[in-house]
């Protein structure tokens, strides 16, 4: 069953993230290749993998230097910046999501690093366990 909503298809009583929508993006990019890695563990989809994570660590990059730098800053009349999580311009296109999701897909990231970066079972069962999570209602 699920959960009742009253906007935008997430449950109430869930709490809401706005996440800049190329953040949003390549967290789906990473679960797809993940999914991909998962299938035929081999070099191919790991190499395809590490390519979406880099782009996911370029994203969060960006982010991370726009949300330092003095452009559409408070010093020049702009509030809302750093409202949106992974926004790189003053004016981002959101996507609302709920926290509980974008939790598991941090997770999901954190395992698929791990995973890449010094392959044994236990990481591969860690991402298996990630990925699981995120597929559940």
């Amino acid at each position: 069953m699920t959960p009742p909503t009253s906007t935008g298809g997430v449950p109430d009583g869930f709490a809401e993230l706005e996440v800049d929508a190329t953040l949003a993006l390549d967290l789906s990019m990473v679960e797809g290749a993940v999914d991909a890695y998962l299938a035929t563990p081999d070099d191919v989809t790991r190499d395809g993998l590490i390519a979406q994570l880099a782009a996911l660590d370029e994203q969060t990059a960006a982010s991370d230097a726009f949300e330092i730098s003095v452009a559409d800053s408070a010093m020049f009349g702009f509030s809302s910046k750093g409202s949106v999580i992974g926004e790189t311009r003053s004016v981002p296109l959101v996507e609302v999501i709920p926290s509980d999701r974008f939790e598991l897909q941090v997770a999901l990231v954190r395992a698929a690093k791990r995973e890449v970066a010094a392959p044994t079972p236990q990481s591969m069962d860690a991402l298996r366990a990630a990925r699981a999570a995120t597929l559940r209602p």
